[in-house]
């Protein structure tokens, strides 16, 4: 995804084990900065590196699935932060209205345009051609301190849980230990 040309969708390269991206209120650990901030406000085509953890970048956590919603088919594909060099990181642009536009199509989405700390972000491959007024779940806006918040959601920023949380035990998020069993005898 690194790159503004179009790419098979298949081959895009991932990394499972990334740091789900979210959405993270205003004092959280997981808040984070974009290095290349002052080009995306400007529009310009950037990859989304972080200044505030260094070597980190957005990247895709998995291949491209098909969901659908209200009878259409959508593309998504979950992103998330990872260590990675500038060449793997999603690279973008801003639109004037506010979309953070990927590869061939694919936008920043909040899922199900929950504006609520803890809902996870995606992009995603809307074939509908909605009124952009509509779409305040993928409009941001790129913060003086470089951040990025939702533009009607000013109070919250992207970034990712940096703490252990419960999950179910079947969760592709659940903590694995290695040695589970020298845990059990204390060792």
């Amino acid at each position: 995804m690194g790159g503004t040309t179009s790419k098979d969708d298949t081959a895009i390269p991932n990394d499972p084990t990334a740091l789900g991206l979210k959405l993270v209120g205003p004092h959280h650990a997981g808040r984070v900065t974009f290095k290349n901030a002052d080009k995306l406000r400007k529009g310009k085509a950037c990859t989304l590196t972080l200044a505030s953890h260094k070597g980190w970048a957005l990247v895709p956590k998995s291949a491209p699935f098909k969901v659908t919603h209200e009878g259409t088919d959508l593309e998504l594909l979950k992103v998330g932060f990872a260590t990675a060099p500038e060449d793997d990181a999603v690279e973008c642009t801003l639109s004037a209205e506010g979309l953070i536009v990927v590869d061939d199509g694919w936008q920043l989405d909040i899922a199900h345009f929950n504006l609520e700390e803890g809902t996870p972000l995606n992009l995603i491959k809307d074939p509908r051609q909605h009124p952009v007024e509509m779409l305040y779940g993928r409009k941001f806006t790129v913060n003086d301190d470089g951040s990025i918040s939702p533009l009607t959601a000013p109070h919250l920023f992207l970034g990712s849980f940096s703490r252990i949380t419960l999950v179910n035990h079947d969760s592709p998020d659940a903590l694995v230990f290695k040695d589970a069993k020298a845990l059990e005898g204390g060792g």
